[in-house]
């Protein structure tokens, strides 16, 4: 299958429709080869925005309780973050005696990354 042929312009009834790349179709990115790396990239940048938001209401002398950022978490950075997860994630696993696990091992790297924000941030502990 050869993924990088040019897609040509789409004429019906007199209005031409010009291909893109990607589209967003009931909140989930879906681009023109059907891979999910738009969606992935979108779903990471919303996850770190959030959690930086997160992250600037809890200071230690006068930020929110950590129980209260423990549930604005739960309640809306990680539903925003993995909406339809279902579709474009696969959880990771090992098969057997492998050593090597399979799934979507680099997405779920990624969102780790997001998740130990959330953690540092919700805990109040040091990032180092």
């Amino acid at each position: 299958m050869n993924r990088q042929r040019e897609r040509p312009d789409m004429r019906i009834q007199g209005f031409t429709i010009r291909p893109t790349p990607t589209h967003r179709f009931l909140g989930v990115i879906v681009d023109q080869e059907l891979r999910w790396s738009a969606q992935i990239d979108n779903a990471v940048a919303k996850g770190t925005a959030y959690i930086l938001q997160l992250r600037r209401l809890s200071s230690a002398a006068k930020g929110i309780p950590l129980r209260l950022m423990r549930q604005l978490y739960q309640a809306v950075a990680a539903p925003k973050m993995l909406y339809a997860a279902d579709l474009w994630f696969n959880p990771t696993f090992r098969d057997g005696s492998d050593t090597l696990q399979r799934g979507s091992v680099g997405v779920a790297k990624r969102l780790s990354s997001v998740q130990r924000l959330a953690a540092l941030s919700i805990t109040g502990a040091m990032r180092t």
